[in-house]
């Protein structure tokens, strides 16, 4: 059976290793030159699996409507005449409601938690290193109010999750597990530690898996821009490129945030819009002090990951379309941040700066599994946890396909 997956993102290239692996004749039609040149290029890098608060809550757009006009702003809206951004933010409004908030929270938490499942059961089939670590991830919080409310939160997950782990800890305890944040833990209060978060470079594993599927058949084609989607009665009959047309069996859309755009095209209205995130890769050398883990500094929104070779720091979300341009505006803040916290961090004379738009919903939960055409699927809208969530959505998304039931329930993740 042949399948054609649009999109040589993490989910496209997941999904195409875990069809090929049951012997299907798998296709990948991707823009770029290269697998992972989007979203997943140069993202913050946490398999934050704990983490599973939605953005859409009562907090945040109460600060998203303080921060309107400020350029600097962790989040920004910037409101223009965008009837789809409207649209998309009447719904994530209504995403804010507590009700809301704690059915998405459950929704995601049980798909992260499925994720790094998955993510071990197929550790050993990787035959290339993407600086995996199980080190755990320390969030950071500026008083006691901020620290307080997110031990409500995960307790409240906790409650729901006998996967999730974590441990409330003094600022002294904190540098006490990460000598790494004597800098910054100067102006905390103190944090809580993940043991089960775990980080990894998004783009070596995306292109190592790549070259794993081509070992398996997986034919890449790259280059190649997709134009449209052609129906015939209930189903998708061929996929327009500029280099010709392709049939398949099935189909698999995991186009990121361009997905929206491709599914309205045949009459499927997905509420996903694109919230672009900045990072910034700064080079490390021997001299440099290292971190040993991840950490989350919740005021600014920003995290900071070691990787091999560099300190990844990554953060702030901007609703502004579809503009991938890399504002200095935007990058200067996360670079100041990180110099404050880390001076000793990497050399911040080579900072390399970089955007992506990632594919959001209003309840920051993603789409996945079946559409209404019956040889069409979905694996998109994972907004920030995309890597968090790769394994598992992909997992579930092949299951679909092969006519397996999946293994968690899709409730609150489906079209």
């Amino acid at each position: 059976m042949k399948v054609i997956i649009l999109g040589a993102g993490v989910m496209g290239v997941c999904t195409a290793y875990l069809l090929a692996k049951q012997g299907f004749e798998v296709t990948v039609i991707d823009r770029h030159t290269y697998a992972a040149m989007e979203s997943s290029y140069a993202n913050g890098c946490q398999l934050s699996y704990s983490h599973c608060e939605p953005w859409a809550t009562g907090g945040n757009l109460i600060k998203a409507i303080k921060w309107l006009g400020h350029k600097e702003a962790p989040l920004l809206f910037r409101l223009r005449w965008d009837w789809d951004m409207y649209k998309w933010l009447t719904k994530f409004i209504i995403n804010a409601m507590p009700a809301n908030v704690a059915r998405n929270t459950l929704n995601i938490l049980k798909l992260s938690f499925y994720s790094r499942y998955i993510m071990h059961e197929l550790l050993d089939e990787f035959d290339f290193d993407f600086d995996f670590q199980k080190s755990g991830i320390l969030h950071l919080f500026h008083n006691k109010e901020e620290l307080d409310k997110a031990e409500r939160h995960f307790i409240f997950e906790s409650r729901n999750s006998d996967e999730l782990k974590f441990k409330v800890l003094s600022a002294k305890q904190c540098l006490n597990l990460e000598p790494a944040v004597a800098h910054i833990i100067k102006e905390k209060y103190g944090g809580i530690y993940f043991p089960k978060d775990e980080i990894g470079d998004i783009l070596k594993f995306t292109r190592g898996l790549a070259a794993m599927c081509i070992k398996l058949g997986v034919k890449f084609l790259y280059n190649t821009d997709i134009l449209t989607l052609t129906l015939s009665g209930n189903r998708i009959s061929g996929v327009n490129t500029n280099q010709g047309f392709y049939t398949a069996d099935k189909f698999v859309m995991a186009l990121g945030a361009y997905s929206g755009k491709f599914m309205r095209m045949i009459g499927i209205n997905l509420p996903i819009y694109p919230m672009k995130g900045y990072s910034i890769s700064i080079p490390v050398r021997k001299k440099h002090e290292h971190l040993s883990m991840s950490i989350t500094d919740q005021k600014s929104k920003i995290v900071y990951v070691p990787l091999k070779g560099f300190l990844r720091a990554a953060g702030t979300v901007e609703f502004a379309g579809f503009n991938h341009e890399i504002l200095a505006e935007r990058i200067d803040p996360i670079v100041n941040a990180t110099r404050r916290s880390f001076p000793d961090g990497g050399d911040f004379d080579k900072v390399v700066p970089w955007a992506c738009l990632r594919p959001q919903t209003p309840q920051s939960s993603p789409i996945i599994g079946r559409t209404r055409y019956n040889n069409l699927f979905i694996n998109s809208g994972h907004g920030s946890l995309g890597w968090t969530q790769a394994l598992g959505s992909s997992k579930i998304v092949a299951d679909v396909i092969v006519g397996k039931s999946p293994e968690i329930s899709l409730t609150g993740l489906k079209l």
